[in-house]
């Protein structure tokens, strides 16, 4: 009988194994099934062994085979758990075709989604970090920094994201030249350069301090093709933009729009001039000077007509706020006297008169940029938070700015690329329009602020 048992066992260690490796393979139902299959040989063997008498209960593999039945009725619980709460858990007809279960492919995270996971994460460790702080001010603290790590974990998120589509998008659109437009552009081009002895000599030696003296000396050639091509945009966007002024259409749409043409010139320049696509961002720079700049005013004066109720709101509460103190605004008095300086405002005060004076909006951005760095390096160490950093800047544009730069902001955020919308610049226009939008909902009566 004792090798009748130690043969069962050994059978059963052999079950058993196989149901461990589906297991690790994270073949759940298939573990579970193989698991209740290595049970099922157990249960009998030690029924028809133990019944025959208590002389039985000595052996050592008997108790082993004991243990092993409860290790795997363990598991099966947690499996059993585990597949419940799956939102698909059908299985095959034939859980046993091994091709099925091969075929069976199981789709990989999204940055978003890994993100929201490991925020989920954070937040259930913060949970029962919490439950054993008891200041209000450690747990204040701990609060604002699990805001901090999500956010972090979200805006890498979508540069990742945004990365993976650029990369989809270029594979799927067909390369510029792959057709014989482009072919017959790029060619018209060569001839061209090769007639014009100055473009001639600065496209052998274009590199990223004279990339702008290379896009100027091609585009302000009359009859030079990349030259008539801008024209011919410009000429294109100019009407779309006469038509939608007669129409009140839609700005949305004439941005997308603008913005295809102005790709289109970029991928130009690029096939044309190969050298260049490793300047992108020079290149990019340059190209939104030529071809923005003698459209601004007129693009601008479509979104302020789009934003007219907007624009009214906000123009009305900055005569309001005009030389009124930060109190108004619920300005902290920690910050009020700081935020007051006179080097200060004159120094932003200069910082905003050139973001509105940019005519493209690349420039516009790093202007923006450039005010917010200041005001940052200004208050120096002061801790300023969310709730602080508001009303701040809804005070100071208040009695820095016009309405105006709404309208500038608002255009230059609809005509930039989604990359430069990323990061610092991204979070600079985002900070400063919800600012502007703010300001243009609320009503100020005698010392009291109502929105």
């Amino acid at each position: 009988m004792t090798s009748t048992i130690d043969a069962v066992y050994l059978e059963a260690l052999e079950k058993v194994r196989h149901a461990t490796d589906l297991d690790s393979s994270d073949r759940q139902h298939d573990a579970f099934v193989s698991y209740l299959t290595a049970v099922n040989y157990i249960i009998p063997s030690l029924i028809a062994d133990t019944s025959k008498g208590p002389q039985h209960f000595s052996n050592q593999k008997e108790r082993q085979l004991i243990r092993l039945g409860l290790q795997c009725f363990e598991r099966l619980g947690d499996l059993f758990d585990s597949i419940a709460q799956q939102p698909e858990h059908s299985t095959p007809a034939n859980s046993g075709n091994a091709a099925i279960r091969q075929a069976k492919v199981t789709r990989p995270f999204t940055p978003l989604e890994k993100a929201f996971e490991e925020n989920r994460k954070l937040q259930e460790a913060y949970r029962t970090r919490a439950t054993q702080l008891v200041p209000s001010a450690d747990k204040t603290a701990m609060v604002l920094s699990l805001h901090r790590k999500a956010a972090l974990n979200l805006t890498a998120a979508c540069e990742k994201e945004h990365q993976i589509r650029i990369s989809e998008d270029e594979a799927s659109r067909p390369r510029w030249g792959s057709n014989d437009r482009h072919r017959t552009l790029i060619d018209q081009v060569r001839a061209f350069d090769k007639r014009e002895v100055r473009i001639l000599a600065s496209r052998q030696k274009v590199n990223s301090g004279n990339v702008a003296t290379f896009v100027t000396s091609v585009l302000s050639v009359d009859g030079h093709p990349l030259h008539n091509m801008l024209f011919r945009y410009q000429h294109s966007v100019r009407e779309q933009i006469v038509q939608s002024l007669a129409s009140n259409g839609d700005t949305d749409q004439l941005a997308k729009s603008v913005k295809t043409s102005f790709n289109e010139l970029t991928s130009a320049f690029q096939a044309c001039y190969p050298s260049l696509t490793f300047l992108s961002e020079s290149l990019s720079e340059q190209l939104e000077a030529h071809f923005f700049t003698p459209l601004w005013e007129a693009l601008v004066t479509l979104t302020r007509r789009a934003m007219q109720e907007q624009h009214s709101g906000l123009e009305a509460t900055l005569h309001q706020l005009r030389g009124q103190p930060p109190s108004v605004l619920d300005v902290d008095e920690h910050f009020a006297s700081c935020i007051q300086s006179p080097e200060l405002m004159v120094a932003l005060g200069r910082a905003f008169r050139t973001v509105k004076e940019g005519r493209y909006p690349r420039v516009k951005l790093r202007s923006l940029v450039g005010a917010y760095q200041l005001l940052v390096e200004y208050l120096g160490d002061s801790e300023v938070g969310g709730d602080d950093l508001l009303p701040i800047q809804c005070w100071l544009m208040s009695q820095l700015v016009d309405a105006d730069l709404l309208d500038e902001l608002e255009t230059a955020g609809k005509l930039l690329p989604e990359g430069a919308l990323l990061g610092e610049g991204g979070y600079c226009l985002s900070t400063a329009l919800v600012a502007m939008g703010y300001l243009s909902h609320l009503e100020l009566k005698g010392d009291f602020m109502k929105e």
